[in-house]
């Protein structure tokens, strides 16, 4: 995410894109989010700067989801999280869905709840 009002946060974004290839796996799906949208009279970063970004990271133009939305206004969120739902891999959701069915998997159910010391605390 960057903001469209900042050039800077878009030059930090491509670090993070950059850091990401590195480490994730070749697959991956990368959502490019302009935030701010609200402010677009200020805003610095053009469309054409981030398709021409999109269209150089040497990335399957497919896995880039490329968003603008506000987190004032709530403008664009909803489409966000719908875009990465259906870029992921079905063929992995169901594997997870078929291992978690077999008892495998992290339990979310509270079984392992921490004291509020231990949520106040970083180690």
């Amino acid at each position: 995410m960057y903001d469209i009002t900042s050039h800077s946060s878009f030059e930090k974004a491509q670090d993070w894109i950059k850091e990401l290839k590195r480490q994730a796996p070749e697959d991956i799906v990368i959502c490019l989010v302009g935030n701010k949208s609200d402010l677009i009279e200020q805003r610095q970063v053009t469309e054409a700067e981030v398709d021409e970004y999109v269209s150089q990271m040497n990335q399957d133009p497919s896995k880039v989801i490329v968003q603008n939305c506000s987190a004032k206004t709530g403008e664009g969120v909803v489409e966000i999280f719908n875009q990465i739902a259906l870029a992921l891999p079905v063929e992995e959701a169901v594997a997870g869905n078929r291992s978690k069915a077999r008892g495998s998997g992290v339990d979310l159910g509270g079984a392992h709840r921490t004291t509020p010391q231990q949520a106040n605390s970083c180690c």
